[in-house]
């Protein structure tokens, strides 16, 4: 028995170990119609994939090239080099005081505007300046105090392309006031930019009412606008009232005006408002309204009021309290000062 298996054994056939180095056999190509199809519909479909994803890098490249198409790159230029537009709206004041101040220190400490302004170049140099601002006076008025390099845009623009980028430009940053955005109006119309306020508020794209408001502020009479500390001190609200009273009472309201500059102190503006609108000066033509006189003033609150009422006389108003010796201080020195000549 035990030579039977020995004989059966011999006949089993071990297949030979593979080295690394054997070629590894191909697979076999179908050999039917079906197995052929099937061959071919797998390999188009990995090439489909990789079509597909060549294809939306390359429609990726695009919508990256399109976002930059047309932007103008940003230039470090020398400010200069760079002169005020012939529509520029800001105020002497603008560059003046604590919000100015602080402005200026901001740039500072960023190193430069970091917000780039856009400028155009003048077809002739003019006092030594090759490039005219198209928007942002405040930062270049601040890097040319600083003495700092601007960061600019260039590009060509029309006087049209100018105006109304200067306008869309500051009216998002929202920090003009009434009294400039009206004098920036005003002197595209007088230029004759614009035929007429409705042309100009449908270029800048603005409600007409609220460039004739603002056109309001602007056209006021000059003794008005020196009525008050600053002109950006007034408000839209005030353009309507303050147009009313010129036109039902110009005399008295002239007169008010310059009643109150005249008195030389600075005085709150809701004040000046307030005087410039009350009744109509007597028919004498003399005004017996005065400003008031703040005394006393702490910071922002005064302690006591010299106003008058609407004869003309005058009242003395505390904001505190007066102990009695005071009180009997301010009576002799009020009488020694009535009885001078």
């Amino acid at each position: 028995m035990a030579r039977n298996l020995m004989e059966k054994s011999q006949k089993i056939q071990v297949p030979e170990a593979r080295s690394a180095s054997t070629p590894q056999t191909p697979p076999s190509k179908p050999k039917t119609a079906p197995g052929t199809l099937m061959g071919f519909m797998e390999g188009q479909s990995t090439v489909h994939q990789e079509n597909k994803v060549l294809r939306d890098r390359a429609e990726e490249a695009e919508r990256v090239a399109e976002e930059f198409k047309g932007a103008t790159p940003v230039k470090m230029l020398d400010p200069k080099r760079i002169r005020r537009s012939d529509w520029a709206n800001r105020d002497p004041a603008s560059f003046d005081g604590l919000t100015w101040d602080e402005f200026k220190d901001d740039i500072l400490k960023n190193g430069g505007n970091e917000v780039p302004i856009r400028v155009r170049p003048l077809p002739d140099a003019v006092e030594g300046c090759e490039f005219e601002i198209i928007y942002g006076h405040r930062r270049h008025q601040a890097c040319l105090e600083l003495g700092l390099p601007i960061r600019a845009q260039v590009e060509d623009a029309t006087e049209h392309m100018l105006f109304v980028a200067m306008e869309l430009e500051n009216r998002s940053r929202k920090d003009l006031s009434p009294w400039e955005q009206g004098m920036f109006y005003a002197k595209a119309l007088d230029k004759g930019l614009y035929p007429s306020a409705r042309k100009l508020a449908e270029a800048i794209r603005r409600d007409s009412s609220g460039v004739n408001k603002a056109l309001g502020i602007a056209r006021l009479p000059t003794a008005v606008v020196e009525a008050f500390a600053s002109p950006l001190e007034i408000q839209y609200r005030w353009a309507q009232p303050l147009h009313e009273a010129h036109q039902s009472d110009p005399d008295g309201l002239l007169a008010r005006a310059k009643a109150i500059a005249a008195y030389g102190r600075r005085q709150a503006p809701g004040a000046v408002f307030a005087q410039l609108v009350s009744p109509k000066v007597p028919s004498d033509g003399k005004s017996r309204t005065t400003a008031d006189i703040e005394i006393g003033k702490v910071g922002r609150k005064a302690t006591a009021v010299l106003t008058s009422d609407r004869k003309g006389r005058a009242i003395l108003k505390f904001q505190v309290d007066l102990p009695a010796k005071k009180r009997q201080a301010l009576a002799a020195y009020a009488e020694r000062l009535l009885l001078e000549d």
